[in-house]
This record gives structure tokens, C-alpha cells and sequence, in this order.
């Protein structure tokens, strides 16, 4: 259902209206009033701000780059279906994994909720942001950061990025990043990863949002997924497609499923009783 009303114009067209105002929001409550002004100018002009900034969302501090859409995604609006099911379910968690972190937003919130937390970030420009964020809130001992990509193979690979939008960096040509410059990144396999808290995690959560590589990241986590009895998914379905992002899952073990919104799906394993 909620798949089906993010495909209606005037649904979409409510909703950008309510993400509005929920931004705007953030901004008051924080007096960042000159964020105000820099979405009018982007709404308008097609432009972002033209300096480096340093300001305060409901989330936490962020350095936002000039000539970015840095100061959308830092905000509490940005994909507020997708924060409200993490703050519903990072609860029960003692590990997070944000793979395809960007400049750290769910990282900085999961560290401020005291959660161990692993972010990913492939572009360099992205991690180093990424880093800088996570000092700004003073979540070093909480958050440890790798200057890499998850896939389902450990090799070099070109990744288009978009300088404003990017988030939206990516390992394939989309319409997103149809802009962008090719950079070289690192990926690795998920699995390979030599983490104590991982492995001694009992209940992680992990978000992956990497723009049509989600099949290769969930191949590479696949003994992670099958061992851990209890865990949950965020994830991304807007290139990869939703039922084939289930039936990976459901390769891998027993999953109940629960959109977020349009484009985000909440994958939660089902613990199997031994008798």
C-alpha cells in the first residue's frame, strides 16, 4: 500500500509539502535561520550555498560542503520514515552498520544513542566529511569509520560522483549521477570483516543504501545474516527492486517484511524455535 501511494503525483505532492515544513522546523528550533534562505535558493535556482558551513539539526552538528545538498541530508526531514523506524527499533540493537554512510547521518544519530556503529563510505570526499561530523559531535569512541565500499568481492572499482548530490554516488551510471566524475574507490566483502563488536553482536541493525549495489553488499554479508539469530534490515529498494531484495533475503534465512515508505524496506529474521 504505501508502495502504491508513492507512485501517485498528489500523494508525492503532499508529502514534499509535509518534508517542508518538517524542515523547516529544524531549522527554527535550532536558529539556523540561514538554512532557510539556502533551500529557497535551491528550490529556485537549482543552487546550493557557496561556502563550507557548520550548523545544528535535531540530529546533531554537520559540516556542510559548499555547493552541496549537504544541508538537506543533515536535516531530521531527510527521510524521516526511515529515522523514526530506526529510533523505533536501535532500541534493542548493541551494533549498527550504516553502509553507504555519506556524511554520517544516521551514524552521528546511532553514536549519540550510545550504539556501537560501523559506517562505510567509499568516496573519499564523502568519508572525510563522515570523519569530521562524527569529531564535531564528539562520537569517536562510539563510531569507527572505513574508507571503503561493501560488494560481494574485494577489488578496485570506478564510482560516479556527484558533487552536489552525494549521496547519490554510485557504482552504476543513474540519472542521479548522471553528472558526476568517475573516482576510484575500494570495495571489500562484508563477510571478511575482522570487527570484535560484530562478532560479538547479538542483535545488529544495518542500513544499507548504496544505489543499486544492494544484491552485491547483501551477497558479501551472507554468513553475517545466516549465523545472527536476531537482525535487522534497512534497506534501500529503489534501484535493485523490492521482490528481488526479499528473495535474497529469503535465501539467506526466514524474514518478515514491512515497508517504510516508498522506496525503503524493513526486513526483520524470524528467530526459529529448536525443539
Amino acid at each position: 500500500m504505501i508502495r502504491y501511494f508513492g507512485q501517485l503525483k498528489y500523494y508525492n505532492f503532499f508529502r514534499r509539502i509535509f518534508v517542508f515544513f518538517k524542515f523547516f522546523v529544524d531549522n527554527i528550533q535550532n536558529y539556523e535561520f540561514y538554512l532557510i534562505l539556502v533551500s529557497w535558493r535551491y528550490l529556485l535556482l537549482g543552487k546550493s550555498h557557496n561556502k563550507n558551513l557548520v550548523v545544528t539539526t535535531n540530529i546533531g552538528k554537520f559540516e556542510l560542503r559548499a555547493e552541496s545538498l549537504d544541508f538537506v541530508t543533515a536535516n531530521s526531514a531527510y527521510e524521516f520514515g526511515v529515522m523514526n523506524v530506526l529510533k523505533h527499533e536501535i532500541i534493542d540493537c548493541d551494533i549498527f552498520l550504516d553502509i553507504g554512510a555519506n556524511i554520517g547521518t544516521y551514524s552521528v544519530f546511532a553514536g549519540k544513542s550510545c550504539i556501537r556503529t560501523l559506517a562505510f563510505e567509499p568516496i573519499k570526499s564523502n568519508f572525510d566529511s563522515l570523519v569530521k561530523n562524527i569529531e564535531l559531535n564528539n562520537l569517536q569512541s562510539y563510531i569507527d569509520t572505513f574508507n571503503v565500499g561493501l560488494s560481494n568481492a574485494t577489488e578496485k572499482s570506478n564510482f560516479n560522483f556527484n558533487k552536489l548530490n552525494t549521496g547519490a554516488s554510485s557504482l552504476y551510471n543513474l540519472r542521479s549521477n548522471a553528472n558526476g566524475v568517475k573516482c576510484e574507490v575500494k570495495l571489500v566483502v562484508g563477510d571478511d570483516l575482522n570487527d570484535k563488536y560484530l562478532a560479538e553482536a547479538k542483535h545488529p541493525i544495518i542500513k544499507i543504501d548504496v544505489e543499486g549495489m544492494e544484491i552485491a553488499v547483501l551477497d558479501g554479508l551472507k554468513i553475517l545474516i545466516q549465523e545472527k539469530e536476531s537482525l535487522k534490515i534497512i534497506i534501500e529498494t529503489k534501484h535493485s527492486g523490492e521482490e528481488k531484495i526479499k528473495q535474497k533475503l529469503l535465501d539467506f534465512g526466514d524474514f518478515h517484511f514491512m515497508n517504510i515508505d516508498a522506496y525503503n524496506l524493513l526486513a526483520i529474521k524470524i528467530k526459529k524455535w529448536i525443539h
